[in-house]
């Protein structure tokens, strides 16, 4: 399991003052020195996301169901993937219109409304095979990242849908970052290398994305 304030106290970036918006009342949270405020986005008037967290203007949303801890979490790793990196990436992302959403630990995919169309449909977006999306708890769908409350916050303890070992949300940012951050000179650099390795036999090539 990961020990959360720990985790958080060796991510956070100095100067990040994410916002929460989350109910309808202002709060702050004093976490491994960093402000959290909370207050409500009904003035959005959605019937779905009721809470998101502005990190760094990249917003972070999930329904009312979703865990505070859960927000905090998904910000702190945004930013932890984010900071090393040349400030175009940040700026490329938040151009390209990205943004995530947290599954609740007791929702399925299709119960957000960008996947509500696909409930109970064999295969998923692939029309491969009978699982559904519902069987996903975490992917990147055009600009969007989706990535399970589970996996944030319970990371390596087994959930009802899976070991839940593996960190889906660097997986799907890495995605997003490649797919929205960088430019077409770095993504072909990396499209080279992955060709080159698959020619000398340090990649094997499984029929699956890598």
């Amino acid at each position: 399991m990961i020990n959360t304030s720990k985790f958080l106290s060796t991510t956070i970036m100095s100067n990040i003052r994410p916002l929460i918006y989350i109910g309808s009342s202002l709060l702050s949270h004093k976490i491994a020195s960093s402000d959290y405020h909370i207050s409500d986005i009904e003035r959005d008037n959605h019937m779905f996301y009721k809470k998101k967290i502005n990190c760094n203007n990249i917003p972070i949303k999930g329904s009312i169901n979703v865990s505070d801890k859960a927000f905090i979490i998904a910000c702190e790793r945004l930013n932890r993937m984010l900071r090393n990196t040349h400030q175009n990436i940040h700026t490329n992302m938040i151009n390209d219109n990205v943004e995530f959403r947290i599954i609740g630990k007791n929702e399925v995919l299709s119960d957000l409304p960008e996947h509500s169309h696909m409930k109970d449909v064999p295969g998923g977006y692939s029309r491969k095979g009978m699982r559904t999306i519902d069987n996903c708890r975490g992917m990147r769908h055009g600009t969007m990242v989706f990535c399970s409350e589970e996996n944030l916050t319970e990371q390596g303890n087994k959930s009802k849908y899976s070991p839940n070992i593996k960190d889906i949300f660097f997986h799907e940012t890495a995605h997003s970052i490649m797919g929205s951050g960088l430019d077409l000179h770095n993504v072909n650099k990396i499209h080279n290398c992955w060709n080159k390795s698959k020619q000398q036999g340090i990649w094997e090539y499984s029929g699956r994305k890598a």
